[in-house]
């Protein structure tokens, strides 16, 4: 439990009130065993193709000082750009996103934004465990990645950008970029959102 978290979703039973579904596939998430299964369905948000599904936003909140969003998420992404963790979402043209990657047959830790259709890879970070506690927190003007090993270990920056230009994000979470005939899960866990 996150004590200076004002939301918390721990995936026990049902989605909590004012989760939203941005093309949604029914069939391809679930909750179980305190976690939020969702299927790596083909499709992204990099660029101007905007045909990921099952992104799962928050209402809108203004992003400062303390504004943070955290995640553990587990897979064992297999495709060339088959991902899952966190997003503060804008539009599909206009995000942040934080998470667990395939890249060129590596996993990474990846910190990237996109801004009018217009992404860039702002920084990535080798990753050797199975998963991963991320974290994108505003702090003294800039967003900040950063990464730990949930079964213990120090967090690393992984990066820091400039915010987006929009004031309001909505805080989420998804899976995408997998196969379509063969099921890639991602595990997610102990998402909040905290702002002070």
């Amino acid at each position: 439990m996150n004590e200076q978290a004002h939301f918390e979703d721990n995936f026990t039973g049902a989605l909590k009130e004012g989760w939203h579904w941005i093309r949604e596939s029914p069939e391809a998430w679930r909750i179980e065993g305190g976690a939020l299964h969702i299927r790596a369905l083909p499709g992204t948000l990099w660029g101007e193709r905007n045909d990921a599904r099952n992104i799962l936003v928050r209402p809108a909140e203004p992003v400062g000082e303390g504004f943070s969003t955290e995640i553990t998420v587990r897979n064992a992404p297999q495709l060339q750009g088959e991902q899952g963790g966190l997003i503060w979402y804008v539009d599909d043209t206009t995000y942040i996103k934080f998470i667990k990657e395939n890249l060129e047959d590596s996993i990474w830790i990846v910190f990237a934004r996109e801004i009018d259709d217009q992404p860039v890879l702002e920084n990535k970070l080798a990753w050797d465990a199975e998963s991963a506690h991320l974290k994108l927190a505003y702090e003294d003007g800039k967003v900040i990645g950063r990464a730990r090993d949930p079964e213990g270990g120090e967090w690393q920056t992984v990066g820091e950008i400039e915010p987006l230009p929009q004031p309001e994000v909505h805080p989420g979470i998804f899976a995408h970029g997998g196969p379509e005939d063969e099921a890639h899960w991602a595990e997610l866990t102990g998402f909040a959102v905290t702002s002070i």
